[in-house]
């Protein structure tokens, strides 16, 4: 009795199963949905990269401006994932950086052949001179602030997508390379 009652059913509502057609337009939208998806993703990675090098850049700018015109020790401190601002061994600002991106330290041609934050060494911290606000040391990472010389702050996503910022110790200024308006920063 149950058995025809299903058959029944089964008729009335025309029960039977997928046509090829439908398959295939499943499928297809599956498709879609898959590629929108992995573009979404990097143009997530591409973004996280740019806005580490503005939240980087930002701090240095501000650090360098607060060491020309105020007393004490002004530097950044960038480690795993924050950026500090630092004024006399104190914490003055900090921001968190973007998930999933990799800050380089670097004295050659901001290349990947630089130290990695994180992993080589815990932090690497950028000191300014009072009144002048040229560089006077980038350390832990063994760079020599020799006039006239750089160093670059490299911010990359699985070593593909890039940002890299470009300090000149002499002058204290700096350059954002790899956004969409590379400007000195004064």
């Amino acid at each position: 009795m149950l058995q025809r009652q299903r058959q029944k059913l089964n008729k009335a509502i025309g029960n039977r199963g997928f046509s090829f057609v439908e398959l295939l337009v499943v499928v297809a939208i599956m498709g879609v949905m898959v590629g929108i998806a992995s573009l979404s993703y990097v143009v997530v990675s591409k973004s996280n990269v740019k806005k580490a090098a503005g939240f980087i850049d930002d701090a240095i700018s501000e650090c360098r401006e607060r060491a020309m015109t105020k007393t004490g020790k002004w530097s950044v401190k960038i480690s795993d994932g924050l950026v500090e601002i630092i004024h006399d061994d104190e914490v003055f600002d900090s921001s968190e950086l973007p998930s999933r991106v990799d800050v380089y330290v670097s004295e050659t041609d901001g290349k990947l052949s630089g130290t990695k934050v994180g992993t080589d060494y815990s932090s690497v911290t950028v000191t300014f001179r009072n009144l002048s606000g040229d560089i006077e040391e980038v350390s832990p990472a063994g760079i020599k602030t020799d006039t006239g010389k750089s160093c670059y702050i490299m911010c990359r996503y699985k070593d593909k997508k890039s940002s890299t910022i470009k300090l000149y110790y002499s002058t204290g200024k700096h350059t954002e390379i790899g956004r969409a308006s590379c400007r000195e920063r004064v």
